[in-house]
């Protein structure tokens, strides 16, 4: 950076500065300048994470708060205040990617938790965030054209790194989360991953038309030649970085082919069709072969195109959503068919129960019956007893 713009930034940052205070002092009442000031002084004494730049681990380390916690407006808070007090435009994109990549980490830790109401809330933090380092990216092409190459392709070092953390994240959904999330969570997810993919994809698009926008004018201005220029780039190891970022995104993906085919097999040994997602498989087997070559002979401006073709191949968790859902279906119709069969038996042991009790009664009363006219036969015999004797006597007599 030249002596002159050094001074200019610093003269810039003073003013706002000075309007800043000359505000607070002037319109706030005191307690509120202390709140201010005991916040200050919570970030720049007892908050190093603030204090310097930070990689994912160390972000997903010293984080932690999420929307439902109730200090986590006075941790957003926090964040902005930090984010005014960086200088430069440089470091304010890189700390805004800093901030864009923990709303990843919040929504992760919100999702493990089943909490997915709050997702919406994030969504439009990150988007926020996003839009701030691109205005900051536009500001630094403003500057000396090969600093500000410089600037841009260190934005594009850290940009790669968070890129690479947003695709860890969602492979780590994909494989321990999704399975345990309902239709409408789900569905929450997919519209959370695309809209920050889509966010990504933005930065990176205003990085590569900065960057070669800025080759141009260094070229013209600085009389730099290609190879020079080249030098610059290799300086900052961003092929390195996407180099190895690459590789890990092929282990990635061997990831969630061998938890697919899993499932697949799964389903296989259950008698079902999964004909057409092994041939999907199948092809990122192919794919991910090709992948392994290019990126061991350094080819890798095609690399990008093939991860996402197979990311895309292995991006469907509705087919096996929906061979679980008729997993489940399959359940509850056979419960249903065993507690229609236990009422049927029931019926039928009750219908014999109450046979066999009418049958009971009916030869309880065919008894009773016999039993009176048994009664009634001695009755009469009884009463024929003294006529049946007088008759013998007579005829005894008689003879």
């Amino acid at each position: 950076m030249k002596a002159e713009d050094l001074t200019r930034d610093i003269q810039k940052e003073k003013f706002k500065y000075g309007l800043i205070i000359e505000f607070l002092i002037g319109g706030f009442k005191m307690k509120k300048i202390l709140t201010i000031f005991m916040a200050f002084l919570l970030i720049i004494g007892l908050s190093p994470v603030y204090a310097q730049e930070l990689d994912a681990d160390q972000i997903e380390e010293q984080g932690g708060l999420t929307p439902d916690s109730a200090l986590y407006r006075l941790d957003r808070a926090a964040e902005k205040l930090s984010l005014l007090l960086t200088f430069g435009k440089t470091a304010k994109a890189k700390k805004g990617l800093d901030h864009a990549m923990e709303r990843v980490l919040e929504a992760k830790t919100l999702i493990k938790k089943g909490k997915v109401g709050k997702l919406e809330e994030l969504k439009e933090e990150h988007r926020k965030s996003v839009e701030k380092v691109k205005e900051n990216l536009e500001k630094i092409k403003e500057r000396d054209s090969e600093k500000a190459l410089e600037d841009v392709l260190e934005v594009e070092l850290k940009l790669e790194e968070q890129a690479n953390e947003l695709e860890k994240v969602e492979t780590e959904l994909d494989l321990k989360v999704v399975g345990k999330l309902n239709d409408e969570q789900l569905e929450k997810l997919k519209s959370l991953l695309e809209s920050l993919n889509i966010d990504v994809s933005e930065v990176k698009i205003k990085v590569r038309e900065g960057k070669e926008e800025l080759k141009i004018r260094v070229k013209k201005e600085k009389q730099k030649t290609d190879e020079e220029i080249k030098q610059l780039e290799e300086k900052f190891k961003v092929r390195e970085v996407k180099k190895e970022n690459a590789e890990q995104a092929v282990e990635r993906l061997a990831q969630k082919l061998e938890k697919l085919t899993e499932i697949a097999n799964k389903h296989k040994e259950r008698g079902r069709d999964v004909s057409e997602i092994e041939v999907r498989l199948n092809e990122v087997r192919e794919i991910l072969e090709k992948l392994k070559t290019q990126i061991s002979n350094n080819e890798l401006d095609s690399v990008k195109d093939l991860i996402q073709k197979a990311d895309q191949l292995l991006n469907f968790r509705e087919v096996f959503r929906a061979l679980e859902n008729e997993d489940e279906n399959k359940l509850r119709e056979l419960k249903r068919e065993k507690e229609l069969k236990k009422k049927e038996l029931e019926s039928k042991l009750k219908e014999l129960e109450k046979r066999r009790a009418e049958k009971l009664s009916k030869e309880a009363e065919k008894a009773l019956e016999r039993a009176e006219e048994l009664g009634e036969d001695e009755d009469r015999e009884e009463e024929n007893k003294p006529e049946r004797g007088a008759k013998a006597e007579s005829e005894r007599t008689e003879n």
